[in-house]
């Protein structure tokens, strides 16, 4: 399958100024940087990694790493605050994304997990008018027991799940908007690894943070896109899911 979508997502993990340009020509069109993590955590980065993206003319998004802490919560609905400044300050092109795992987190119960989700997502709703996509893998979810959790149904998933096969989407959702198939990616001119992701037009349409124009543009140049990426994959210039 060709997709006509390519995102790439980045951090303070990436510590260094990145070839945008060449991020573009392999076929990216969305950038998403880390904009924070927990509570008063701002992520150094964020600013260059997104001003290097907009001057290659990639479309921006930011995302949070939810912080989960046992007898805290009022700490999600501070991290949706501190997060949705950050998100309205860069004018982004995609939603708030919520980044939902248990690595470095810890001590805190599978009740509280789910308040802190619950709440994140509450507090994002109030104060933008839109639900924000959730970042997250089936077995990190699941295992939180977070599967019937029908409430955030309505928010986007970008799934995560290093697989050449097209995953599935963990309940409660029906399927996907972004597919995150590798943390490890290369592109030529960029010596760091990439996390790399896929779209549909309507997937991407799912992570706007408003109307369709820009899906709309990007599916009327789905098939030259499409065409140049797939040139790209076979130059060996960008490892890409074997589908």
């Amino acid at each position: 399958m060709i997709w006509p979508v390519h995102l790439v997502d980045v951090s303070g993990h990436q510590s260094r100024p990145l070839d945008w340009y060449a991020i573009k020509r392999a076929g990216v069109s969305v950038a998403i940087a880390k904009a924070s993590e927990g509570v008063g955590s701002p992520d150094s980065w964020r600013a260059r990694h997104l001003a290097g993206a907009r001057a290659a003319g990639l479309r921006v998004g930011v995302y949070h790493y939810l912080r989960v802490r046992a007898n805290r919560p009022q700490d999600a609905a501070a991290q949706a605050s501190e997060f949705c400044a950050i998100w309205a300050s860069e004018r982004c092109d995609l939603r708030p994304v919520v980044d939902v795992e248990t690595m470095s987190n810890g001590g805190a119960s599978l009740a509280e997990w789910r308040a802190a989700v619950l709440g994140f997502v509450s507090e994002v709703e109030r104060i933008t008018g839109s639900s924000p996509a959730i970042y997250t893998s089936a077995g990190e979810w699941l295992g939180l027991g977070l599967g019937g959790l029908v409430e955030v149904a309505r928010c986007p998933l970008w799934l995560a799940a290093y697989t050449s096969a097209i995953p599935s989407a963990p309940a409660p959702w029906r399927e996907w908007s972004a597919w995150q198939y590798s943390g490890t990616g290369q592109i030529e001119g960029v010596p760091v690894d990439l996390d790399l992701s896929v779209a549909t037009v309507d997937g991407l349409s799912a992570l706007l943070a408003s109307g369709g124009g820009l899906a709309r543009t990007l599916g009327a140049a789905a098939v030259l896109g499409s065409v140049l990426a797939l040139a790209w994959r076979y130059a060996g210039k960008m490892r890409r899911p074997n589908l």
